[in-house]
Formats: C-alpha cells, sequence, structure tokens
C-alpha cells in the first residue's frame, strides 16, 4: 500500500479531510482525478471505479477497504474487473466480476 493510499484511507476513516497529489477526502466521501471513488456512511462504504479501472483506483479503494477492515479487495484480471471477498478469516476467497461504473456497497 502506499503512503498516499494509506493516509487518504486513515483520514477517511478518522473523518478527516486531507489533500494529497491527485486525491482528496472530506472525512465523508474520496475523489480521485475529481471523481467520487468512495463514500462513507454509518456502517458501510460505497465505492465506485468512475469507468477507471486503473491501478492508481484499485489501489485507493482496496486501501480504503483495508483500513475499514472489509474483507475485500478489487483485482484486475485479463482487463477485467474483478473483486474477492472472504466471509470468514478462514474461508477461501470468492471471486466476482465487477461492474466498472456501478456503485458498489460493503458493511464493515
Amino acid at each position: 500500500m502506499k503512503k498516499i493510499d494509506k493516509a487518504i484511507a486513515s483520514a477517511l476513516k478518522a473523518g478527516q479531510a486531507l489533500k494529497m497529489g491527485n486525491t482528496h477526502t472530506d472525512g465523508q466521501n474520496v475523489w480521485l482525478f475529481g471523481n467520487l471513488i468512495a463514500t462513507k456512511g454509518d456502517h458501510i462504504v460505497t465505492v465506485n471505479f468512475c469507468g477507471w479501472p486503473t491501478v492508481t483506483t484499485k489501489s485507493r479503494i482496496n486501501a480504503i477497504l483495508g483500513v475499514l477492515d472489509v474483507p475485500s479487495q478489487f483485482h484486475i484480471v485479463k482487463g477485467q474487473l474483478k473483486f474477492s471477498t472472504r466471509y470468514l478469516p478462514t474461508a477461501e476467497p470468492v471471486s466476482y466480476n465487477a461492474s466498472v461504473a456501478s456503485n458498489i456497497t460493503f458493511r464493515f
């Protein structure tokens, strides 16, 4: 995880505003290059790749999920966006296709 990923994700979790490079948060939402990629609510986080399944977008979103202890991660496999999740700590991950333009909501 890059320094910027962890800093932005930690600020979101703490409800604090932070701007670093091309990414900023107001403590409730995260924007990357002006695109709203994450919104945190009461025990939920909604993420969206905004049509850009890039390494940077994936990295920011995965950092947010990790800091919030959401047992899911996004991957790009042969150009297809996927996410895997572990429902139980000992369970094998389950992989799903994901849309690059849809909101995906997780509970934490």
